[in-house]
């Protein structure tokens, strides 16, 4: 990582409000870089960072998002809970699996965020598509799909499923304006190294009546106090930008977007996860499952999770935040 060193940026003043960073409160370090937070905004975000020119060498050469989605029947679960919970014309076959998936939709559809809301024939954009897993499930329900990503690997992939693709970035790609009714960035805003104008020109290419979902790690959630700089939502230096409910908010509303919608997914796979692989980390190497348990790290913990789960809003708790946005009318920026 050191031969890198000589190319990061060291930012002054606050990518999104401009305050000068010399006052920045330093929130944790992770992989050799730091997180602080602007005492002006209250984002955080790495300092110094990896530039545009490298930023790719970070990443793994392999990953999970350069393999092709492949059908399963936990996928074709997800595909009835989406198209039940967003309102699609139902393709049942009979009354008992309707009754089924409205059922499944009730008690699982946090798990199957974003729920696209139907428009028949629409055109959506997922801005960082990967392998198109996504764009995969929104196809079956009728979207006419669109993709963009850097990873040259990952569309490949992505190619397999009859999606519009291109590699770049919105800066460099320049669809027209009022382009598409839907647009979804998952989990892909973090890593931009500008997310505000990567906002403001999604807010150009969006139909004045389009939406535009964005799900980010949440860093104020029960995971990052219990974790901390183990959190897998923080992964250094790839996430430049580490957003709360009301960082996301701002920086939409500054993009001109009205938001409509706030979920937060209380649960996910990457957390179980994340969970056990640490757990195996730190204590693999003791003697037994009970002088793990006695361990001082662990009990520190323990103490912490039952500590802040007590009277904590969900927005506090859930590692994922999703917000629906729509064009502010009265901001002006889809005429430019």
């Amino acid at each position: 990582m050191k031969e890198f060193t000589h190319y990061l940026e060291n930012l002054s003043n606050c990518p999104f409000c401009k305050e000068t960073l010399s006052s920045a409160k330093h929130v944790l370090s992770n992989n050799g870089f730091n997180i602080i937070e602007c005492q002006g905004c209250g984002m955080s975000l790495v300092n110094p960072r990896p530039g545009k020119e490298v930023i790719q060498t970070f990443y793994p050469e392999k990953s999970h998002t350069h393999s092709i989605p492949v059908s399963s029947f936990k996928n074709k679960i997800r595909e009835k809970i989406f198209i039940e919970a967003g309102l699609y014309p139902s393709t049942y076959r009979n009354f008992f699996e309707q009754l089924l998936c409205r059922a499944l939709a009730g008690i699982l559809r946090s798990q199957v965020n974003p729920i696209i809301p139907y428009r028949g024939g629409g055109k959506l954009l997922d801005v960082g598509c990967g392998n198109g897993d996504f764009l995969r499930l929104v196809r079956t329900a009728g979207w006419d799909t669109y993709g963009v990503d850097v990873d040259i690997k990952a569309l490949k992939a992505a190619k397999n499923g009859y999606h519009k693709l291109i590699c770049g970035t919105l800066d460099s790609i320049g669809f027209s304006s009022f382009h598409f009714d839907a647009i979804t960035i998952l989990n892909v805003l973090e890593h931009c190294h500008d997310p505000l104008q990567v906002l403001k020109n999604c807010n150009r290419i969006l139909k004045h009546d389009g939406i535009i979902v964005v799900c980010v790690p949440n860093f104020e959630c029960l995971e990052l106090k219990i974790f901390e700089a183990d959190w897998m939502g923080i992964q250094n230096p790839l996430h430049l930008f580490h957003f709360n409910l009301i960082t996301l908010s701002e920086m939409l509303k500054c993009a001109g977007f009205e938001i409509v919608d706030i979920k937060f997914k209380i649960w996910s796979r990457i957390s179980e996860l994340e969970s056990y692989s640490i757990w195996k980390k730190k204590y693999a190497a003791t003697a037994s499952f009970w002088s793990a348990l006695v361990r001082r790290p662990f009990v520190v913990r323990l103490r912490k999770l039952m500590a802040i789960v007590r009277y904590k809003p969900v927005s506090q708790i859930a590692p994922f935040i999703t917000v629906y946005a729509r064009k502010d009318k009265a901001f002006g920026l889809d005429t430019k």
